[in-house]
């Protein structure tokens, strides 16, 4: 019931540091699959190389741009939903790119060491992966702990048929259907 609170008192600083946003678009106006931005004579297998950051600990991370707010996320397919930290949620509703609309509701999961938590729900309105993949209305989770990796998880791979890493190359692979 605490943890409930806590989102509830989220959600509210959100909606009061954004106000009520009349100019934000509907979901219906905007299609959930935004689309997939490829150079057709350089991947022409349908394949977007993102290159990406070794950060010497065995961890992938990429360079993401959430709502317009710049951020290295860890690649995560263990992850099955993209996760930021309050931090993160605070900082983009301070800057209006965050608002009412984009509060989905809070949710249980199951956490790697088999213990269970609470997260509020949001909607990322735009997310650009390594400026070369944007895709438009995801949900990500946000934990209320300040310091919370920021994880690229499984609510971002859905739409691809195949998503990978190769080090050979220092790229992720994204397989478009």
């Amino acid at each position: 019931m605490k943890k409930i609170l806590s989102y509830l008192v989220i959600a509210f600083t959100i909606v009061s540091v954004t106000g009520c946003n009349s100019n934000a678009k509907s979901a219906e106006e905007e299609s959930p699959y935004a689309g997939f931005v490829y150079d057709p004579e350089e991947d022409e297998d349908y394949v977007v190389k993102i290159p990406y950051i070794d950060d010497g600990n065995n961890t992938v991370k990429l360079h993401v741009t959430i709502n317009g707010m710049g951020v290295d996320m860890i690649y995560d397919t263990g992850a099955s939903i993209t996760t930021i930290s309050l931090q993160e949620a605070q900082y983009l509703a301070k800057h209006g790119k965050l608002d009412e609309a984009d509060i989905l509701g809070v949710e249980n999961f199951q956490i790697a060491d088999g213990s269970s938590s609470q997260a509020l729900i949001i909607n990322l309105k735009q997310l650009v992966i390594g400026n070369k993949i944007t895709i438009s209305n995801t949900p990500a989770s946000v934990i209320l702990n300040q310091e919370a990796p920021l994880l690229l998880g499984g609510s971002a791979f859905k739409q691809f048929r195949q998503v990978a890493v190769d080090r050979a190359e220092k790229v992720i692979k994204f397989y478009k259907y």
